[in-house]
């Protein structure tokens, strides 16, 4: 389901639109010390023109709101609203590990526009995120720093500590957007494995072209956003998740021993596709079959179970 995001709106009239919704804003100061508004001085390349940007930040719910004024050298001004957050955990007052259902995102989606004065066939989508929570039998902590190896051929990066000292799992970036696992039973202390299993778009070409998923209001329609469980599916496959197997009595062929022996590498499969990507594709089919057929199946496990989980929210 839908989670976080950065939304974007153009304002009309930001005194007429504070005053409608009663929030309150303030500016950062100059870091001298003089008290006095920061601003920041603009250049535009393609028109050669200069402007200043003043920012104004307010806290609502769980979003982070800044209204960008723009005023240009003519003193012409012009008001553009980003706001930030996540549905999920606003709507659940601040945590994001229960279901989260398709009418639970309309709800939430509205109230913000309702609050914030806003059409939403007027709010771009800038950036968002989209996953689910899927209870496992593995430790996904655990799990994901020892068996996730890659995600289409690029390496893991495993996530700094929390602040409560927490190694929570991994993530892989790639240019338009960025693949997350985590383990979301460790991060809220729950008595169950629960695997978070997310992709983030920061680059919206792909959504708006494929997808239709262009504007908040996109956001309210059931089938655009039953539609996107293709991408989380298509991510997810491109996963290699390894296991070593117990071989006893099995008849392996060279190969076979070979990627059991070397398959948990991301260094491997990184040489492997610099050398030759078909061979990489075929030992990675290899190992797969071989996982699947004898292994503990943790990849069909979880790729059943975001299946499941996404069918659930639109119930």
């Amino acid at each position: 389901m839908i989670d976080g995001g950065k939304y974007q709106a153009e304002l009309d009239d930001f005194a007429e639109w504070k005053a409608a919704t009663n929030l309150t804003f303030y500016n950062p100061t100059d870091t001298t010390g003089t008290g006095e508004i920061q601003t920041y001085k603009r250049y535009n390349e393609k028109s050669g023109d200069s402007y200043y940007t003043v920012k104004h930040t307010a806290l609502w719910r769980k979003y982070r709101l800044d209204v960008n004024e723009v005023i240009k050298e003519d003193n012409s001004r012009k008001f553009y609203l980003n706001f930030r957050g996540s549905f999920h955990k606003s709507s659940q007052g601040g945590s994001n590990w229960k279901l989260f259902t398709f009418n639970a995102l309309a709800d939430e989606a509205e109230i913000v526009c309702s609050k914030l004065k806003l059409n939403p066939r007027k709010i771009k989508i800038q950036n968002i995120e989209l996953g689910v929570n899927i209870h496992v039998s593995f430790n996904p902590s655990a799990t994901i720093g020892n068996s996730f190896i890659n995600y289409q051929n690029q390496p893991f990066c495993p996530y700094s500590r929390d602040k409560t000292g927490k190694k929570l799992g991994a993530y892989c970036e790639l240019s338009h957007h960025t693949v997350k696992c985590y383990d979301k039973g460790l991060q809220y202390d729950l008595p169950y494995f629960l695997l978070r299993f997310e992709d983030k778009w920061k680059v919206m070409q792909k959504l708006r072209c494929t997808y239709g998923i262009t504007t908040v209001d996109d956001l309210l329609n059931y089938d655009k956003v039953y539609k996107l469980k293709e991408l989380l599916i298509t991510a997810w496959d491109d996963v290699l998740v390894f296991e070593r197997i117990n071989t006893e009595g099995l008849v392996l062929t060279s190969l076979q021993k070979h990627l059991q022996s070397h398959g948990d590498n991301h260094h491997y499969w990184t040489a492997l596709k610099e050398k030759n990507r078909r061979k990489m594709n075929y030992q990675r089919n290899v190992l797969r079959r071989l996982i699947d057929m004898h292994g503990k199946g943790y990849h069909a496990e979880v790729r059943n179970k975001i299946e499941q989980e996404w069918e659930l929210c639109f119930r």
